[in-house]
């Protein structure tokens, strides 16, 4: 979208990057631009959607200086430091955006820089107006940064851009990624209405100023031709003084030549030309992100928030939900083993029966009395062996081994056991962690393992250990009061 004195437009690019889907305006003074944009937001259902804003001729100073050496994260933090002395916008109220001017001529590009300032006073009232209209600002760009994904897209390579405002505008020279010119002019549209022949011809003497410049001083190609953007003034008599004053052909640029306009709804001309700033910042962009005055401030996570609260509730359920499934199941499988046994024992005591029964009938056998003494032996260990068996948890008839390779194979990053307590019937862990998020990912994870199948913990406690957000947690199997160091560690 693009903020003028006088009003607002609003434009929209479709998912293939080609489509211009939207392309309107409002006529609104600074007091009724919040009002007029949120009444284009509703108007064309664009809420929600990620916005890049550009700013009007009067809210910015540029600055071209050399800033050699200096990669692009570093950039706008060098480019405030070299205008610290001479803007006149103290810098503590001022956001500063910066981006290169390639040159063919000079070793890697060379190292002139556009530094571009804007008060942040004016910025955070841009990006609050498109907030409160529904839309999510993503950046917010000075008109020559925009004009240059105008050119990128151009049809021809290395066109001389030439955008009049109300006051003034700019002549912009792109090719491909690179912008290689971009330099101011005072003819607007007021001082283009009074149609004097100075103005045209002062204008006409910019733009060659502006070819013969690239020419010699920055590009290896010639410029291809001059495309004078929609404005709100009659383009004819400009034109003609250009293609006789100028060393290359001159052409109106409509939106139509770079993009594809839907049928039913075609932005006529004055859409187009409060809206060719919007278009230019809706296409993909072709400048870095420091060429921005605003960049979104990260999203802050509160793990202590309520759906935060609400997914620990429900991790700690699922947790619960499986060791009640893996406690059935062992439950099931040992059933299944005493039934299994019964029935031995059933059988043998069918036997016993038929062999007593063979004894009362004769003369008892003192090889079958020893025998029968022996099963009735076996019986005892075999009912004794099932009793223990029934009583025993799974963590008992496998060990301690199990449980300890299973501690070992959990390694969750920054996140560490201080000491642990493994019992016949206890199991005990304390730890630290430097977020309390790390915390529940190990409990997930030890779930997971077929060693604390079964498990069930009456005991968990974290509490933060400082600013930082460190934690310290405890989890048992039974209830943790004073430490008396009993058991196994």
């Amino acid at each position: 979208m693009h903020f003028t004195a006088r009003s607002v437009a609003i434009a929209a690019i479709a998912a293939d990057g080609r489509t211009l889907s939207v392309c309107d305006w409002r006529e609104a003074g600074s007091a009724g631009q919040a009002e007029a944009l949120a009444h284009l937001v509703d108007a064309h259902d664009l809420q929600g959607a990620p916005a890049t804003l550009v700013v009007d001729e009067a809210d910015y100073q540029t600055q071209q200086l050399e800033i050699p050496g200096v990669p692009d994260e570093e950039l706008v933090e060098a480019a405030r430091f070299r205008v610290r002395d001479s803007s006149s916008t103290p810098l503590e109220q001022a956001r500063v955006a910066a981006y290169r001017l390639y040159s063919d001529r000079k070793e890697g590009g060379g190292a002139m820089v556009a530094v571009v300032l804007a008060r942040s006073q004016r910025i955070d009232a841009l990006v609050s107006t498109a907030e409160q209209a529904g839309l999510a600002p993503q950046r917010v760009l000075p008109p020559e940064a925009a004009l240059h994904n105008l050119g990128a897209q151009a049809p021809e390579p290395a066109s001389l851009l030439v955008l009049i405002g109300r006051s003034g505008g700019t002549i912009a020279i792109s090719r491909g990624e690179h912008l290689y010119l971009a330099r101011p002019h005072k003819y607007g549209v007021e001082r283009l209405a009074r149609q004097s022949s100075l103005d045209y011809e002062g204008l006409v003497l910019e733009v060659q100023r502006s070819i013969d410049y690239y020419e010699a001083q920055l590009a290896s190609v010639e410029a291809s031709q001059v495309l004078l953007l929609p404005a709100e003034t009659d383009p004819g008599p400009l034109l003609d003084r250009l293609n006789e004053g100028v060393t290359v052909p001159a052409a109106r640029l409509d939106l139509g030549h770079i993009l594809d306009l839907p049928d039913e709804a075609a932005p006529d001309e004055a859409a187009q030309a409060h809206g060719v700033l919007a278009a230019a910042a809706a296409l993909p962009a072709a400048q870095p992100a420091t060429a921005s005055f605003y960049v979104p401030p990260p999203k802050r996570v509160d793990w202590l928030a309520a759906p935060a609260l609400a997914a620990y509730l429900g991790g700690l359920l699922a947790v619960l939900a499986a060791l009640y499934a893996g406690q059935a199941y062992l439950l099931g499988e040992r059933e299944a083993e005493l039934a299994g046994l019964e029935r031995q024992r059933d059988a043998l005591v069918a036997e016993i029966g038929k062999l007593e029964q063979r004894l009362a009938e004769r003369k008892p056998d003192q090889r079958l009395v020893d025998r029968y003494d022996a099963l009735e032996r076996e019986l005892r260990l075999k009912r004794r062996f099932a009793e223990e068996l029934a009583g025993m948890s799974e963590r008992q008839r496998q060990g301690f081994s199990p449980i300890l390779e299973g501690l070992a194979r959990q390694r969750v990053a920054r996140l560490w056991l201080t000491d642990f307590t493994v019992g016949a019937e206890r199991l005990r862990l304390h730890g630290r962690a430097t977020h309390p998020r790390l915390v529940p990912r190990f409990l997930d994870a030890l779930a997971r393992e077929p060693a604390f199948s079964g498990t069930r913990f009456a005991d968990f406690r974290m509490q933060r250990l400082d600013a930082e957000g460190h934690v310290e947690f405890r989890i048992a199997t039974d209830t943790i009061a004073a430490d008396t160091g009993e058991g196994e560690q």
